[in-house]
């Protein structure tokens, strides 16, 4: 038992001090930043993608240009036959700087991600940094490859919602 809760300990302590998993993802979208900006700063955006079953948002401010909400997201992270799972996030977006961030803390799991999109050739780049800063003991194994498959999910959605073929598209300018 003692040995246990020691590991716990360094866990934790380990979790403030260097990410469990860190990566960035990129796609490249067919339309300008702002609008892909636009898009991803609307909560509903996630089930649009196929990654939230359904989301539930409060507006907590809005002070020039950005946008403070508490988002609670529905995801049945396991499949389908699992139970679904809602997360509590924080989500800002900076009309400024063109940045979308979450971030949540749920069962013991902390995970950042800031998008990001910048000017490129027919487009524009999103980038989606991601942090997972703390996972309960002993579970990062199954966590962060979970997590990191369902990231690149929503961003290969993302690549093909604004791709130039996606019907919605030809509202989008």
């Amino acid at each position: 038992g003692n040995r246990q809760r020691m590991t716990a300990e360094t866990m934790e302590t380990r979790a403030t001090d260097s990410p469990v998993a860190a990566y960035v993802l990129r796609r490249a979208l067919k339309v300008t930043p702002a609008v892909a900006f636009e898009f991803l700063s609307s909560p509903e955006s996630l089930v649009e993608l196929g990654t939230a079953k359904s989301v539930r948002s409060e507006l907590l401010g809005s002070e020039s240009g950005v946008v403070r909400r508490q988002v609670y997201v529905t995801e049945a992270p396991f499949g389908r036959c699992c139970p679904q799972i809602t997360v509590a996030a924080m989500m800002v977006s900076s009309a400024a700087d063109l940045t979308v961030s979450f971030s949540s803390n749920s069962q013991g799991t902390a995970v950042s991600h800031v998008y990001g999109f910048q000017v490129a050739e027919g487009g524009c780049v999103c980038t989606d940094t991601v942090e997972i800063t703390n996972v309960p003991p002993c579970s990062s194994c199954i966590v962060v490859p979970i997590a990191r498959r369902s990231h690149t999910r929503t961003m290969d959605a993302l690549a093909e919602r604004f791709s130039g073929s996606h019907p919605a598209l030809a509202n989008a300018y």
